[in-house]
């Protein structure tokens, strides 16, 4: 599925933020971004989903999160172990 599609389907089945306020989804899903922060904070006392998730499964979401963004929705990320994205400038030697 491709981003159009996404946003049009989440626009039309009206999704909202679950933090109180009933922000539209389709407007967040469709912003551009340099960086993604990964929120696992669990606001109740006996939910650990998210945590579980985040710490059993770290890799592959931060795999997941680099493809989705150099793939669609943003210039290409550096992901761990890779190198920098070239710019074509010159680097500085070291003295």
């Amino acid at each position: 599925m491709n981003k159009a599609t996404l946003l049009q389907r989440v626009r039309e089945a009206g999704v909202v933020g679950e933090g109180g306020a009933g922000f539209p989804a389709h407007v967040k899903y469709d912003a551009q971004v340099e960086t993604v922060i990964a929120n696992g904070c669990e606001c109740e006392p006996l939910l650990y989903t998210d945590q579980h998730i985040m710490l059993r499964h770290a890799d592959e979401i931060v795999a997941a999160l680099a493809e989705d963004l150099a793939t669609e929705f943003s210039p290409p990320v550096e992901t761990p172990g890779s190198s920098p994205p070239s710019t074509g400038e010159p680097t500085a030697e070291p003295a």
